[in-house]
């Protein structure tokens, strides 16, 4: 993790990742527009899909996501902020 990265507990309830579980499909909302980076890794860490968005909403295809446990990592490259969202794909 780079040094100018701040993990944030506050930042964590900022973004709300809905349905949570989901199947084929799930949607990132954050209180504000604003360049973000936005993974999806498993359980073991591997990073299974990685976006830049600039728009609040973002919708992410989770189709091709085998079942199981995920973490959504959201760093917002304007402040700085990064944010772990745990999301179960069925």
């Amino acid at each position: 993790m780079s040094a100018d990265v701040k993990e944030n507990a506050a930042a964590n309830e900022q973004y709300k990742v809905y349905p949570n579980p989901s199947q084929d499909h799930i949607t990132i909302a954050s209180p504000s527009i604003g360049l973000k980076t936005i993974s999806i890794a498993d359980v073991t860490g591997k990073t299974v899909l990685t976006t830049r968005e600039i728009n609040q909403d973002v919708l992410l295809n989770t189709l091709e996501l085998t079942p199981g446990i995920y973490y959504i990592i959201v760093v917002n490259e304007i402040t700085g902020t990064r944010s772990n969202i745990k999301f179960v794909k069925e």
